[in-house]
């Protein structure tokens, strides 16, 4: 009988015949120029006979498209989701292979397929049987399972032959037709989009360029492109903290500050200077304690690549290549697994015997950890993964050396494998408090007392301050040094690619075997580079370009890796036979067919963004219209761009793009007339477009064309703005949230001196009035703490009009930036004054009819207030409520209904809330029926009375759609747990002190926790999820399922967010939701898609929402 065996590569088939034959096997050569034959007899299940060994050379099949739409402009992309697919054999070298294959097959009665022991390996092994059954059917197949090409590995895998998965077979082809009707789809319409309308000389020698698209890809990208928009968006903040020095003799130690930092300067001045006034330090405590620096874990495929690329500073690709090559010649064990623990039948012994000898540096230390009398052996602690196929990576025997890389990584495999036999490094802390003038200050040092696996990894290091002098409890001293340092925060560091890798694997994007190849596309497209001093990356300006396209469209899916990771999960349910190859497919391709139309409908975004951040603002196929480098105007003559005529004079607005600093925008009659435009501070690009205000009657005005930083944007505003700098609303809101960009002097005067006054004061002058600054605001603190509202409203006011004249005449400057930070605190202080006078502390009670009466004198204003109150009497209320009882699936949309009472409702509210959130305050209130209530009214309310009508009923709508959808939530559970929120209407009551007249105020059912149950917050407006505490899964399953049918209802994603209320067994009664959509329609707790963006990336489906079936959506 002949057995025809087949390797993945001819490597591993070399090795194994030669194991298997003691080295007496006879090699041929093949049609195949790289795939040799090696034939030699052997005893199978007791029956002698001939084995013939081959291999292939990776995949023998690849997935194409059907003839008809290959060709780049064969079909519309969209058509590449319907188009049928089948696997082929590609020509060229992979013909020749199989034709070696079938030639072989036709002789042999079994197949036995030798290919590697992962997913990939099955898939390949399943191409060799269709091949291979082609010309024989009669085949009997078996699959060798091995880890390791060493005798004993091999010997079990012959000896144990099973049967072929063909679970992890589909798995990969799913993945494989997911990858290629959507990197195809979107490959096409970006690269067919673009080619032809930029010059791309620089991205291609021909000057045309293909841009990829990927699904692993591509959230790739996006986690360097979001941590190089988060640098970008981090703002330096001055910090101050106290530095304890100590110096005896040779010995010295630096204590750290208890606090850490401080932002507020003055603060941390009074403080220095206490601890000046009493310089003495006090030892109040000397603590000991033992601490243990723990061994490595064994070491899994990612892991390597992690501590490979940081410890060797090796890309993942090279890591991995190496890494295969050592497997191949038998020097490692299978490099691609997720097994991170070994299994107590494994002979580490053995394995740590064959690198005690060769003369190796780690050898001596592996003659150590065998001998008994050392004790410094120990089984490896668990890392708590376990893939069932392979055991973590380890060395086999000693290599040779030859290749710098490969012996470098060879060597830190041996030296981790050593170290997690080893036991843990042990120490000795103590940590020092003292005590100067009330501030608490602390030094700590480290003696290492067993350094075990640290002596053979010398990739870590560990102990501190190990020379901390020797301090007494309750011993003075008085230190060398007590500094008032200044620190700037800086922003995070550029993802590394032990960072990047970690993230990838957090977020399931790719496998331990494909992650360092979706690194390396990054920088091959060109969408990254990587500084192979600091191994960071960064984005191009062209990979930019691509995500922030797509993210300005709101198609979240194509580069956040949250639905990648789902995509992921459901294949891994697929190789364990939990889902089918087909329902997985139709999934996945429905939820890109959708993203891929909306990206098709809005490919102008694409185009816009490719234009301003890879080619300078230049339309396609047309000049740039930004200003030159001179200065912003066409001549660059250093005075700016006009694109309107001032309001105040018959001068020109000019747009000044300024070669050191922001861009401004100035009269060009400055400075006899001092108008200037500030922009806000997240401004990254600005340019004159063609399109005249409609709205500005003084004169011509000309927009101008915006483009934002979007770590800088608050929720929900675009990264783009066309609009009006005289009238447009929206600008001025966004300047008024974020602030203007920092001031440069215009280019005409930047010799001159600050115009206004004081403008010509001398440095003791400046000193003094800084002095007296900060006096004022000291004082303003010691009346806010000993809660003298009224004088500090006062010193307030006249410090702030003190700072303005101070800022104006510094107003060119960088004095006036460390103003304009004081202004900064200031504001802080006039809300705490505001909130205080406006809602005190104490809770009281009182009628809202008498409160009405006794200040009727005051209302004069509100009652000039020119609206018509209609039926928004005092005593009016209204309810949203469900027109009919939701149902499982579904529920009618919410529909407005009025009443209106016989009489005004009337309720006694307390005086002052019981508790302040960050958007309303919240009042205790009693009906005439002795009924109790919570009533809620907007801190930042508007004047007029509709508009506050307006915000609450938003508030109420949310509540009353949240409460639609627990109903239906409830109803899927099926009884598993309830889910309701409370009643919510809108009241309008008398209000003297309110504009009109009046107050709006949401109201609810009063409850307490303490009677049913305990009050627990879940989650927030903005996404964020509290991951501690009862009924996080069930919470969070409802969440996920408002998610579904509120999008149904609207017509547009929505989600309810911001749980909280009282848990009573499973009965979860909550209140006070906020409802978020794409259109921000819900008022100021209505985060958008910030908020459903982070919900998403913080969840993960769990039974719950398998049971409502919002699991494994796509979404």
């Amino acid at each position: 009988m002949r057995v025809l065996n087949v390797a993945e590569k001819n490597k591993v088939a070399a090795q194994v015949s030669q194991l298997l034959s003691g080295g007496r096997c006879r090699q041929t050569n093949s049609c195949a120029t790289y795939c040799k034959i090696y034939e030699f007899p052997f005893q199978l299940q007791g029956q002698q006979v001939e084995m013939v060994f081959t291999s292939v050379a990776g995949h023998l099949l690849e997935l194409e498209f059907e003839p008809r739409v290959k060709g780049w402009h064969s079909c519309a992309p969209r058509d590449l989701y319907d188009a049928s697919v089948h696997k082929g054999v590609p020509k060229g070298e992979n013909e020749k292979i199989r034709r070696n294959l079938q030639q072989l097959a036709r002789t042999c009665q079994w197949l036995v397929l030798w290919l590697d022991c992962d997913r990939e390996g099955e898939n390949i092994a399943f191409e060799v049987i269709q091949v291979c059954t082609e010309v024989n059917p009669r085949l009997t197949i078996r699959r060798a399972r091995f880890s390791a090409l060493i005798y004993a590995d091999v010997a079990r895998a012959i000896n144990n032959l099973a049967l072929p998965n063909e679970h992890e077979a589909k798995a990969v082809d799913a993945r494989q037709e997911i990858d290629l009707r959507i990197g195809a789809s979107f490959t096409r319409l970006q690269t067919l989009l673009l080619q032809n309308k930029f010059d791309w000389s620089e991205y291609a020698q021909d000057g045309r360029v293909m841009l990829s698209y990927g699904p692993c890809q591509f959230p790739t990208l996006g986690l360097i492109v979001q941590r190089a928009w988060e640098i970008q968006a981090h703002i330096p903040e001055n910090f101050w903290y106290i530095q304890v020095l100590y110096r005896d003799g040779p010995k010295a130690c630096e204590f750290q500050w208890h606090r850490k930092r401080l932002y507020d300067q003055a603060v941390a001045a009074m403080l220095h200077e206490l601890c000046i006034a009493a310089p003495l330090a006090t030892v109040t405590a000397v603590e000991g304690a033992r601490k243990t620096r723990w061994a490595p874990v064994p070491l899994s495929t990612l892991e390597m690549q992690k501590r490979g690329s940081q410890y060797l500073r090796m890309p993942g690709e090279r890591i991995m290549r190496h890494a295969e090559e050592l497997y191949q010649q038998g020097f490692l064990s299978y490099p691609r697994t997720e097994t991170d623990q070994f299994d107590q039948n494994y002979d580490l012994r053995g394995m740590i015997e064959a690198q005690a000898g060769g003369g190796a540096p780690w050898s001596a230390y592996a003659q150590r950890l065998l001998a008994p009398e050392s004790q410094l052996f120990r089984w490896p602690k668990p890392g708590g993964h376990d893939d069932k196929a392979h055991p973590p990576i380890h060395p086999l025997k000693h290599y040779p050396g030859g290749d710098r890389e490969k012996e470098a990584l060879f060597e830190f495999i041996v030296r981790h494998f050593l170290a997690c036999c080893s036991k843990d490094a042990e120490g000795q802390e103590t940590r020092v408090i003292i005590d100067i003038g009330g501030e608490g200050f602390t030094a700590t040092g480290l003696m290492v007392t067993e350094r075990n696996f640290l002596e053979v990894y010398r990739y870590q290091s560990w102990g501190g301050q190990d020379s901390l002098p020797v301090f007494q409890q309750g011993q003075t001293f008085m230190p060398a040094a007590i500094d008032l340092k200044q620190g700037t925060t800086q922003p995070p560091p550029r993802l590394t690619e032990r960072d990047l890798i970690a993230k990838m694997e957090e977020y399931g994007i790719g496998t331990d075997a494909t992650v360092a190849d979706h690194i390396q596309k990054q920088l091959e497209r060109g969408y990254a580079i990587k500084d192979e001093a600091s191994m960071q990356f960064s984005p191009t300006p062209l990979g930019e370009a691509l995500i922030s396209a797509y993210r300005k469209m709101g198609l979240a899916n194509l580069w956040l890796p949250t639905l990648r990771g789902v995509i992921e999960r459901n294949i891994t349910a697929v190789a364990a036979g939990q889902r089918t190859k087909d329902s997985v497919l139709a999934e996945a391709v429905a939820a890109f067919r959708t993203d891929f139309e909306a990206a098709q409908a809005q490919s102008h975004i694409l185009e816009q963004e490719v234009s301003a951040i890879v080619f300078g603002g230049a339309p396609p196929q047309q000049g740039a219209n930004h200003g030159g480098p001179g200065g912003g105007g066409p001549g660059g003559g250093g005075g700016g761009q006009a694109f309107g005529t001032c309001r105040d004079c018959t001068a020109q607005l000019q747009l000044v793009l300024n070669q050191e600093g922001p861009p401004s925008i100035l009269c060009s009659a400055f400075p006899m007339h001092r108008l200037r435009i500030d922009l806000p501070r997240c401004t990254q690009a600005v340019a004159v477009t063609d399109q005249l205000c409609p709205s500005c009657g003084h004169g011509p005005v000309k927009q101008l064309s915006f483009r934002f930083r979007p770590g800088l944007l608050p929720p929900g505003f675009p990264p783009a703005l066309t609009c009006c700098v005289v009238c447009n609303q929206d600008f001025k809101r966004l300047l008024e949230i974020v602030g203007p960009t920092r001031r440069a002097a215009p280019p005409q005067q930047q010799q001159q001196q600050p115009y206004g006054r004081g403008g010509g004061g001398g440095r003791g002058a400046r000193a003094m009035q800084a002095a007296a600054s900060g006096k004022q605001v000291e004082r303003l603190q010691l009346l806010l703490l000993s809660k003298r509202l009224a004088a500090a409203k006062d010193e307030h006011a006249a410090l702030k009009a003190a700072l303005y004249d101070e800022i104006d005449a510094q107003r060119e400057s960088k004095k006036a930036e460390r103003l304009r930070a004081k202004l900064q605190q200031l504001a802080l202080h006039e809300a705490a004054i505001n909130r205080r006078l406006c809602f005190g502390v104490p809770p009281g009670w009182e009628s809202s009819d008498s409160q009405a009466s006794s200040s009727q004198a005051s209302s004069s204003a509100g009652a000039a207030e020119a609206f018509s109150w209609g039926p928004w009497q005092a005593g009016t209320e209204v309810t949203y409520a469900t027109a009919q009882p939701a149902s499982n699936g579904g529920a009618a949309k919410p529909q407005l209904q009025v009443t209106h009472s016989d009489r005004p409702v009337r309720l006694q509210r307390s005086s002052q809330p019981f508790a302040i959130g960050g958007l309303r305050a919240a009042f205790y209130a009693q009906d005439e029926a002795g009924g109790r209530f919570v009533l809620k009214r907007t801190l930042l309310e508007s004047s007029r009375l509709h508009k506050r009508v307006k915000e609450v009923h938003a508030d109420a709508e949310a509540a009353a759609l949240s409460s639609a959808a627990a109903e239906a939530f409830s109803a899927a559970l099926r009884g598993k747990a309830k889910v309701s929120y409370l009643a919510a209407s809108v009241v309008v009551l008398e209000d003297a002190g309110c504009s009109g007249g009046k107050a709006v105020y949401l109201k609810e059912p009063w409850m307490a926790s303490s009677a049913s149950g305990k009050w627990v917050k879940w989650s927030r407006n903005d996404g964020h999820l509290f991951a501690e505490g009862e009924g996080c899964s069930t919470i969070q399953a409802f969440t996920h399922f408002s998610l579904h049918w509120l999008g149904k209802q609207l017509g547009c994603p929505a989600i309810v967010l911001d749980a909280q209320g009282i848990l009573a067994g499973t009965h979860f009664t909550l209140t006070d939701p906020a409802v978020c959509t794409a259109d921000q329609r819900y008022g100021k707790p209505d985060m958008g898609l910030y908020a459903i963006t982070a919900f998403l990336a913080a969840h993960t489906c769990g039974p719950e929402c398998k049971a409502c079936a919002c699991a494994g959506t796509g979404l």
